[in-house]
């Protein structure tokens, strides 16, 4: 009966990357869940699994996916830069380091490799992988506090993990987006958000830097 369900397959790949780019990754594993019952080894499957668990800290359910996912493909960019952001988030700088070397020699995204080149240098040593930890904890207490609709609490916490990590991408997308929508800040979100899309190619965070800029431009006026 699966071979019936594989029509589908494209619908439910969209339906996916709708619901990553929404942030709603537990939706999304449910749905890729079923896209591996129907096809088990279907490309960017273990991938997108991978980058679901990395977003809710199963790091070790994300380690396995994405090793799956340069099993059956190969050791291609995006599975390489997916291992080596889950390795830095994990707290393994010489697996971070050693994936992120790999994934800049075929990184032909601007964004991307400013952004890699940054934590190559956070990851260079024990010393300044630290000070890159404590700025992923301040985030994480920024994601707690937000969640808890402190947002103030919640800024806070984001504004000392950009001290101490100027681009950390998840930061400053954090504070742009709370100066956007809560503090209705709009020049302090495009100055955020800039920054933060200067590191990515994640289409919700230039979404929001334009979203932004349009508050910006309509207070001007």
């Amino acid at each position: 009966m699966k071979f019936l369900l594989r029509p589908m397959l494209p619908f439910m790949d969209r339906m996916v990357a709708i619901r990553l780019s929404m942030g709603q990754y537990a939706e999304a594993e449910v749905l890729l869940n079923k896209i591996r019952e129907i096809s088990p080894r279907r490309a960017r499957l273990h991938l997108n699994l991978g980058l679901a668990a990395l977003a809710q800290n199963n790091y070790e359910t994300a380690e396995r996916e994405l090793l799956l996912e340069a099993e059956y493909h190969g050791e291609r960019y995006p599975s390489l830069k997916s291992l080596a952001d889950l390795y830095y988030d994990w707290g393994k700088r010489e697996k971070a380091r050693s994936y992120y070397e790999k994934a800049l020699e075929g990184c032909n995204y601007p964004a991307d490799r400013r952004l890699i080149e940054r934590r190559l240098e956070r990851a260079e040593s024990d010393e300044t992988f630290a000070v890159a930890l404590q700025s992923r904890d301040a985030v994480k207490k920024g994601r707690r506090l937000a969640s808890e609709r402190d947002y103030d609490g919640a800024y806070r916490a984001f504004e000392k993990a950009v001290e101490l990590d100027p681009y950390n991408l998840q930061a400053l997308n954090n504070l742009g987006t709370i100066a956007l929508r809560v503090c209705k800040e709009p020049q302090a979100a495009v100055d955020y958000l800039s920054r933060a899309a200067e590191l990515t190619r994640v289409p919700a965070i230039h979404s929001n830097l334009a979203a932004a800029k349009r508050e910006l431009g309509s207070r001007m006026k």
